[in-house]
């Protein structure tokens, strides 16, 4: 998710429809790299992206065990809560930030249809 989430936030933060070179530029990044490339864009931007890779660093955290032990972790509702609830602020955050970016840019309407 974070690809392609990361890829729409770097094509928000652009003055115009990148062309190809710029493109190609993009897709050289990291999903990470592309959101700390749109964190300069204001303070408004760098607390989403600070938000959202806290969010992203928490899902890491939690999936990075081995598979049997995460499918007993979120065997339990509480669990099962808890990571939606980080998943939610995941999208709000990326949401608010793709909104931000973009506002008053003609093309938005572009990254959503």
């Amino acid at each position: 998710m974070l690809t392609c989430y990361s890829a729409l936030v770097w094509v928000a933060a652009q003055e115009t429809g990148p062309g190809p070179e710029a493109v190609l530029k993009m897709v050289s990044l990291t999903p990470v790299e592309r959101l700390r490339s749109v964190a300069e864009y204001d303070d408004a931007a760098g607390r989403h992206v600070g938000l959202a890779l806290d969010q992203y660093c928490w899902f890491l955290r939690t999936v990075g065990r081995p598979e049997s032990e995460v499918l007993d972790w979120i065997k339990s509702p509480d669990n099962r809560d808890e990571a939606f609830n980080h998943s939610r602020l995941f999208g709000q955050e990326i949401f608010e930030l793709i909104i931000h970016l973009s506002a008053e840019k003609p093309f938005l309407r572009y990254l959503v249809v």
